[in-house]
């Protein structure tokens, strides 16, 4: 069905149901009338592309996202999957954030115990892919508003030797967003999501399987939403108001831009094909009429002979060779160059809306690096990571931190480690020297100044300066076991 076809079939539904309500009500109808003339409030979500179609108001944040959001996911989700400049973008985020991984480095007086539990850990986080799951968390936050952990016992994981804690990834679609009640227990439900009377989230009605399975039947009829504790499942989302508690997509600003933006260079590329299709006229410049029928239908007498003299258009082009044409004819080409004298203007200013929206620069989004300076490139490097460190904090908090707690449980109960209370801080990836030579002396100095120091210094490129210092003794013995190091001190003291 098109985009036209489906505003049609919206607007003779709401008649129609508007012409039934109003024989009893007609108050209703017109209500009826007024919020389905407002169901669509997120550009990306709307299905109706008139300017009519966006009607601001001061509804809750949620009550705009129930509305929207799972066509919005759909537009997102598309332009990930079929838009190269965006699907880079989105690959490029995960790579920054996540890199090889965040890293947990365990707090604990003793040693030997640290290097037991981040042992366990890495061996647990392996099994469950979770640098994969954290480089799809980013992805889903930007093109979904958010995803759910969903922790739960694992006998297969048990059988390998590892903490028995299986991590599932469910997206949002799992939530029965539709579903509003308030409980005896005093508890309420709000869009799939239940809340204490402290305000609280304490569980969350999601379905089984996903409802995108079950190919347009009505819902319900198939899936029902199951309560899940929200000790053993995790919502991670990034609202951007107080009311919100539904997640939308972060792109979701940026679909409009994207989907014209694509059209246009649809009809360009269009345009360029007929353009480059080589096509000839043969015209006549001697004023002769063209042969042909006469007045009674009768094939002239002139035909067959002004066609043997006329050779075909072929015999006049030939790579490198130079053609007399017969006297009388004359060729033109049809030329229509591609693109248009606007196409650069106009895919730039897009572009850099769309890299505005991503958080990128223009040069990173769309590896455009012929008009940037040095200076402008690194300042926008600078700006770029720091988005890529909120975006690793908000991680930290909202996933792996629960996450880590609830799996040393797990490991205290099944005695992979000896206590169940561990304090952690966490190791992200870094990012090398932009200028090796000038950065290290920047850091040089503001470690002598106290501004710095060296556990700081490597962990912003995402080292751990516990392991480089036992990198540092095995070099060094390693050099002593091998004889170099009486070589190393002779050559030191000639310089």
């Amino acid at each position: 069905m098109s985009e036209v076809q489906r505003s049609k079939f919206y607007d003779g539904l709401t008649d129609l149901v508007c012409s039934v309500l109003a024989v009893k009500n007609p108050h209703a109808a017109m209500q009826y009338r007024a919020e389905r003339n407002q169901q669509y409030l997120y550009a990306a979500g709307s299905r109706q592309r008139k300017p009519h179609a966006m009607r601001p108001n001061n509804k809750s944040a949620d009550e705009l996202i129930t509305k929207d959001m799972s066509n919005a996911r759909a537009e997102c989700r598309q332009l990930v999957r079929n838009n190269p400049n965006l699907a880079g973008a989105m690959r490029e985020m995960g790579n920054n954030v996540v890199f090889k991984g965040i890293i947990p480095q365990v707090q604990l007086t003793e040693k030997a115990e640290n290097t037991n539990i981040e042992h366990e850990w890495k061996r647990w986080s392996r099994q469950v892919k979770l640098r994969r799951k954290l480089k799809q968390t980013v992805t889903h936050l930007w093109q979904d508003g958010g995803i759910f952990w969903y922790f739960a016992p694992s006998k297969t994981l048990h059988e390998r030797g590892v903490v028995p804690l299986n991590l599932e990834l469910l997206e949002v679609d799992h939530l029965d967003h539709m579903l509003n009640a308030e409980l005896e227990s005093g508890n309420v439900i709000k869009h799939g999501i239940e809340y204490n009377s402290e305000g609280f989230v304490v569980a969350f009605w999601l379905f089984e399987n996903h409802p995108g399975s079950t190919h347009g039947m009505v819902r319900g009829s198939l899936y029902k939403s199951k309560r899940i504790d929200a000790n053993q499942c995790l919502l991670i989302a990034d609202p951007d108001r107080a009311s919100q508690s539904l997640p939308i997509p972060r792109l979701a600003s940026i679909v409009v831009i994207l989907r014209d933006f694509e059209q246009y260079q649809n009809f360009e590329r269009l345009a360029a094909r007929l353009a480059a299709a080589f096509s000839v006229i043969v015209k006549e410049t001697s004023g002769q009429p063209h042969a042909g029928r006469g007045l009674d239908g009768s094939a002239s007498s002139a035909t067959s002979a002004d066609k043997a003299r006329i050779p075909a258009t072929e015999a006049f082009i030939n790579p490198g060779s130079i053609t007399r044409l017969p006297e009388g004819l004359d060729l033109e080409t049809i030329s229509n160059p591609r693109p248009s004298n606007t196409y650069s203007d106009y895919s730039r200013n897009n572009l850099q809306s769309t890299s505005t929206g991503v958080g990128q620069s223009y040069e990173t989004f769309t590896n455009d690096f012929t008009a940037a300076s040095f200076s402008s490139v690194r300042q926008a490097i600078s700006k770029e990571r720091r988005g890529y460190m909120e975006q690793q904090q908000s991680l930290i908090e909202d996933a792996l931190d629960p996450a880590f707690e609830l799996w040393c449980k797990f490991a205290y109960l099944f005695e992979f480690i000896s206590t169940e209370s561990v304090p952690v801080a966490w190791q992200t990836p870094g990012w090398e020297y932009i200028n090796p030579l000038q950065d290290a002396n920047a850091t040089k100095v503001l470690m002598e100044l106290g501004l710095e120091n060296s556990i700081d210094a490597a962990a912003a490129r995402g080292r751990n300066y516990e392991d480089n210092v036992k990198k540092q003794a095995r070099a060094k013995q390693l050099t002593k076991d091998a004889g170099l190091e009486d070589k190393e001190q002779t050559d030191a003291e000639t310089a």
